[in-house]
């Protein structure tokens, strides 16, 4: 074996290891990265279950301020107003040229709690 191929084997031998060593350091801040972008998706998954929940939970306490005024009054403390809207009765069908027929019973009426600009 000549001088000039052992200097080529050992130099492409040197480059194969520090790729190698290179590849190790690239993977393992790769799992870091990734296991940092699965926790921010779980907190953010959190934020949305979380804010659906409360969203559900003013509903409820809105339905519930209508008749209860100490919650009407906890609700206006915390800066949200409760907007009843009553529905229309629901019109029946009816043959054409026959006035329709209206429901009777009445509708649960619609509320919504929004949240006041300060």
């Amino acid at each position: 074996m000549k001088a000039a191929s052992y200097y080529l084997i050992v130099a492409l031998a040197v480059v194969t290891f520090g790729l190698a060593i290179t590849t190790l350091v690239l993977d393992s801040s790769s799992r870091a990265l990734q296991t940092e972008f699965n926790e921010q998706t779980r907190l953010i998954s959190q934020g949305n279950n979380a804010e659906r929940l409360i969203r559900q939970m003013l509903g409820d306490l809105a339905r519930v301020s209508i008749n209860n005024a100490k919650i009407k009054d906890l609700l206006g403390r915390n800066g949200y107003t409760v907007e009843v809207e009553n529905p229309a009765p629901a019109a029946t069908g009816a043959a054409p040229g026959e006035p329709a027929a209206t429901d009777t019973t009445p509708a649960a009426p619609s509320t919504r709690a929004t949240k006041r600009s300060r």
